[in-house]
């Protein structure tokens, strides 16, 4: 059968053998991987976050990756007053959510405008102008104003 000489070649071989083959079935286990499409995670982690201010009065909800619903509430934090679905994008660290504004017969209620926000972990610090609404004391009825906020805080709920 084998001779001494034919084991002691084998057991000298064995070790080296041993690793070729380790190999080759890692290297299948990678082509088989590679084969089966795994999702990509998202590439914007502000998706499905949801965030406000100390006093709730503003909320921003990310439900995809380019467009939030921001919610301002004007005296009763219990129904909003102001509902819009607007478009954002992110660049690095920075948030900017891009401005609108809306004619009314009480005059122009600005919603966003020059969102430029910095992003620190689950607090985002922002300059923007919002509107603001006044009760005109002659005519009753109600004003929007701009309203100018700077350092304004949100943070992730």
């Amino acid at each position: 059968m084998f001779s001494t000489m034919h084991l002691s070649a084998l057991s000298k071989r064995l070790p080296r053998l041993r690793l070729l083959i380790a190999s080759l079935l890692g290297l299948l286990f990678l082509a088989a991987c590679k084969g089966q499409e795994t999702p990509e995670a998202p590439t914007n982690s502000l998706v499905g976050s949801y965030w406000t201010e100390g006093t709730g009065t503003m909320t921003l909800d990310f439900h995809s990756a380019d467009r939030l619903r921001f919610v301002l509430y004007t005296g009763s934090t219990q129904h909003p007053t102001l509902t819009y679905e607007l478009s954002y994008r992110v660049e690095g660290t920075k948030l900017l959510i891009d401005d609108y504004a809306q004619d009314t017969p009480f005059g122009e209620a600005v919603i966003v405008r020059g969102f430029a926000g910095q992003l620190e972990g689950r607090r985002l610090r922002a300059d923007f102008t919002t509107t603001s609404v006044e009760l005109d004391a002659a005519t009753l009825m109600p004003r929007f104003r701009p309203q100018t906020l700077r350092g304004y805080l949100f943070y992730r709920r």
